[in-house]
């Protein structure tokens, strides 16, 4: 009777007993490498090592914005002359904002965005650049990541 199983010690290491032999053997991943259970020794500072400096230059091309004001392109309607948007947000102003249009568009999320910003930061429009920089650096980290 020929009895052979696997018996797994580690992440790394996986013993065949078969009969009386025992044989070690590590462990492969599909790309036929040893599999270790970590990432290889300089992999965990990747991540930091581009997203800091992403960071850093998001913050340093788009963070001058803060001392901006409001453009007279479409924030006037959007955002500072639009009582809905600068009342904040409440259940009257997040079913007005998927209810109603703007500037001819049709952008729930951008308006309880602007309310949001309205309620945090009021009319500053510095505080409302901070956000879409806020969010332009999340969108950044996301897709290097992803």
């Amino acid at each position: 009777m020929n009895l052979s199983f696997v018996v797994s010690l580690s992440p790394t290491i996986a013993v065949r007993i078969s009969g009386r032999k025992v044989v070690s053997k590590p462990r492969m991943n599909r790309d036929n490498r040893v599999e270790t259970g970590h990432p290889p020794r300089g992999d965990r500072y990747i991540v930091p090592a581009v997203c800091g400096p992403m960071l850093v230059a998001v913050a340093l091309v788009f963070g001058q914005t803060i001392r901006h004001d409001f453009v007279n392109f479409d924030d006037d309607e959007s955002v500072y002359e639009n009582p809905r948007v600068t009342g904040g947000l409440t259940a009257q102003n997040v079913a007005w904002a998927f209810t109603h249009s703007s500037i001819a568009n049709w952008i729930p999320l951008t308006g309880l965005s602007h309310m949001l910003d309205c309620q945090i930061y009021g009319l500053w429009a510095g505080g409302h650049h901070l956000t879409n920089v806020l969010l332009h650096a999340a969108a950044a980290i996301l897709l290097f990541l992803g």
